[in-house]
């Protein structure tokens, strides 16, 4: 009996161990572009408050998603990740009609040498039903990578990424539409990802904290005025009551 308690123990011991090397990777969404409408012609600025909640107002906004990976000890780099978009809140949809616009950058990685263009990401795609931005896919072969000074695909998520994809390293974007009212917020939620082992197999698949930022709106200047003789009518009505 005391034999069969210490090997369970041992097993409890190097799983802990096997979670506490895994590596990280932290996601962001960021609204980068505003267009007044989904002709996509006409771009407006974006106003931020100070916890980071987009107020500019209505129109369709492009979120670029980003990431940065740090890889445990054993472990060769980044290899993928699996998300959900969605939205919760008021005034904000998905553009599905739109969908998912993944990063196609390429890098060259044979350098001087000819033919060597090719996509920084092996997938990443819309893996869902059409449009419908679940199961959102990006992935290297990152088993079969070699690392060298012009194939830094093992590199993506850190500051040695290929310069298309940058650092943090962008996956892609998806677009919403606001109102401009009511508070809302767009969220990728639902996170996997794992990293390649240098053996070539694959580490663990870890649940992603996912990421998500905030839309809110501004009060109109007549409304906060509206707003202020209310608190001093209010004030007064205290006043003479004492």
């Amino acid at each position: 009996m005391r034999f069969k308690i210490s090997v369970c123990t041992s097993l409890v011991l190097a799983a802990v161990a096997s979670v506490a090397q895994a590596g990280s990777m932290v996601t962001s969404i960021t609204p980068v572009i505003r267009y007044a409408d989904s002709s996509f012609t006409t771009t407006l600025p974006i106003t931020t408050n100070g916890l980071g909640e987009v107020t500019s107002g209505a129109g369709v906004y492009q979120l670029d998603i980003t990431f940065t990976a740090t890889a445990a000890a054993g472990e060769k780099g980044w290899a993928n990740t699996l998300f959900d978009a969605g939205v919760t809140g008021t005034g904000l949809t998905l553009d599905q009609a739109t969908g998912y616009s993944p990063n196609a950058g390429t890098l060259d990685i044979n350098g001087n040498a000819p033919g060597g263009v090719t996509p920084i990401y092996g997938t990443n795609t819309d893996a869902g039903a059409p449009g419908d931005l679940k199961g959102l896919l990006a992935s290297i072969a990152s088993a079969t990578i070699v690392t060298s000074a012009t194939d830094t695909r093992n590199l993506l998520g850190t500051a040695g990424a290929p310069a298309n994809a940058g650092f943090p390293s962008l996956i892609g974007s998806i677009f919403v539409n606001w109102s401009g009212a009511g508070k809302g917020n767009v969220v990728l939620n639902n996170q996997q990802f794992s990293f390649t082992l240098t053996d070539g197999t694959f580490g663990t698949t870890q649940i992603g904290n996912g990421a998500s930022v905030t839309f809110t709106a501004v009060p109109e200047p007549a409304t906060v005025s509206m707003i202020g003789l209310a608190l001093l009518g209010f004030v007064g009505v205290i006043r003479r009551r004492g």
